[in-house]
């Protein structure tokens, strides 16, 4: 039976049982006076209940049917359906852990500290976190976005020698503007749809992420198999130079296009060419033109983690004034009409052949691995025909296009969010 719930958690009926629901209603905009009326602490309007961590010298307190939360279950939302992990009744009975029942408000208080959800099922939670376990007047929903607007607050409260926290009266000591139940309502309700359309402008940017590996890969097969018979040559042969940077001790990023600065290997790691990853160049340091960071540059990182090394990205109209490090190689193409740069990066970042491109990497004991100039020179690869290096070309420019488009859907939607969170609790 899973009924393990302390002693304090009946000061008051939860709405998440059987209060009111958020229904579908016109966002027509936050009343703020009507916000501002009440402020309460949080302390007066829910309980807070704590958790616990079975043993884990008892494998049979895991395995079983309780979900059981930790802060490695904060996910993209505002609810939570599943958890990782989950313990038997045993494990929930022979510890500090809870039972929560559905429809009440996890927040973290070490390690994840502020993070909020609405538990959409019963689970138990471990010594991390805590259940805010809502009265009749504060609806659940509204209280996991007045947190979400608290949470940057929460975690500058934050103390601790190794692991930071907050305690249980700054939690308690919080105060929240408590408008009437159908205002709350209206509010979360409104927040919930604003929440709605990032989270699906931010699904969307990621499923594009596979369309460009999944398009190269159609086109031309898999390159380590080449199953096309394509001519093999070395880059050695496909490219006049590897150009490398420097790597001067610099400051914080640039605050303008018009200072020197020099790329950090995020700049290339991700696949995708992020030039907002650069240190600004000391003014006593003069720059270098001849490593400045140039438009179709393909860039491979030579040196960095194992998962790191070898990433590379193709540089599309690049900010001025970004300098090479000594950590990220330019590959210099010699015949743009054998071999075309979007080709080359496409190649080099898919999976299968930049695996057999890291395994040249070496480094000693304690060091990141690295991959030389001659071993990138001695790496093969298939030459496919221009005509469809181009039309990948093509696809590639159009691809950036649409994505400079979802990525500006995702700031509005942001952006909307945050206002609306803003009027409602700030």
């Amino acid at each position: 039976m899973l009924n393990k719930v302390g002693p304090d958690v009946s000061d008051g009926p939860m709405t998440g049982q059987g209060g009111p629901q958020i229904t579908q209603i016109d966002a027509d905009g936050i009343d703020e006076k009507r916000m501002k009326k009440r402020t309460v602490q949080l302390g007066d309007v829910c309980t807070i209940v704590g958790g616990g961590t079975p043993s884990r010298d008892r494998p049979d307190y895991y395995g079983g049917t309780i979900p059981w939360m930790t802060v490695k279950d904060f996910g993209d939302g505002f609810s939570i359906r599943s958890t990782q992990e989950r313990i038997t009744q045993a494990g929930l009975d022979n510890s500090a852990s809870r039972l929560i029942p559905a429809g009440n408000v996890i927040i973290g208080t070490r390690m994840s500290v502020g993070n909020a959800t609405l538990n959409q099922i019963d689970l138990a939670i471990n010594q991390d976190l805590k259940a805010l376990l809502c009265r009749s007047e504060l609806l659940p929903e509204y209280l996991t976005f007045f947190l979400a607007s608290a949470a940057p607050g929460l975690e500058a409260k934050a103390t601790g020698a190794t692991v930071k926290g907050i305690t249980i009266d700054e939690i308690q000591e919080l105060g929240i503007p408590l408008p009437s139940l159908s205002e709350q309502c209206r509010i979360a309700a409104m927040l919930e749809q604003a929440d709605q359309l990032r989270r699906t402008r931010r699904y969307a940017l990621e499923l594009s992420d596979s369309f460009l590996p999944a398009a190269f890969l159609k086109m031309f097969g898999e390159p380590v198999d080449n199953p096309h018979r394509y001519p093999i040559s070395t880059l050695e042969d496909e490219l006049s130079a590897i150009e490398s940077g420097f790597s001067p001790v610099c400051d914080g990023p640039r605050t303008s296009d018009d200072q020197w600065a020099v790329l950090g290997l995020g700049a290339v790691s991700s696949g995708v060419f992020k030039p907002e990853e650069n240190k600004v160049l000391p003014l006593n340091i003069p720059p270098r033109p001849d490593i400045e960071v140039r438009n179709e540059d393909v860039l491979v990182t030579r040196k960095n983690t194992y998962d790191l090394v070898a990433a590379c990205a193709l540089v599309r109209d690049p900010p001025p004034r970004l300098l090479l490090p000594d950590t990220i190689f330019r590959f210099v193409i010699r015949d743009r009409d054998r071999l075309m740069p979007a080709y080359l990066w496409a190649l080099l970042t898919s999976a299968l052949f930049r695996k057999r491109v890291q395994s040249l990497a070496g480094g000693s004991a304690g060091s990141m691995p690295n991959i030389s100039k001659e071993k990138f020179m001695s790496v093969k690869l298939p030459i496919p025909p221009l005509t469809l290096q181009h039309r990948f070309a093509d696809l590639v420019r159009g691809h950036e296009r649409f994505r400079a488009t979802q990525r500006e859907s995702l700031r509005q939607a942001e952006h909307l969010f945050q206002s609306l969170l803003h009027r409602a609790f700030q």
